[in-house]
């Protein structure tokens, strides 16, 4: 599911992990802090932290966790509603 990511480096003052999203910017990635809302089926409503209109990247938990850093560059891939699969 498409959760937003741990940053593991960052801490509340509370210790516990800030959310992420990874926000795309000249075809590189940038970790982006959200606070998170509700969520079902796979679903996350952003709170704040990200701006309306924003491309972040989508896929699988464990490949964008584990493959993706702040800063990589990335080539973006258009998918049509039809096509682009529900979580």
């Amino acid at each position: 599911k498409n959760r937003p990511e741990k940053l593991e480096n960052k801490k509340e003052k509370n210790n516990r992990p800030v959310e992420v999203v990874f926000v795309v910017e000249n075809n590189m990635v940038r970790q982006q802090a959200v606070k998170l809302g509700i969520s079902d089926n796979g679903y996350f409503e952003i709170e704040e932290g990200l701006k309306e209109n924003r491309e972040i990247v989508t896929g699988g938990c464990l490949a964008i966790s584990r493959e993706l850093h702040d800063g990589d560059k990335v080539t973006q891939e258009e998918v049509s509603p039809e096509t682009a699969e529900a979580p």
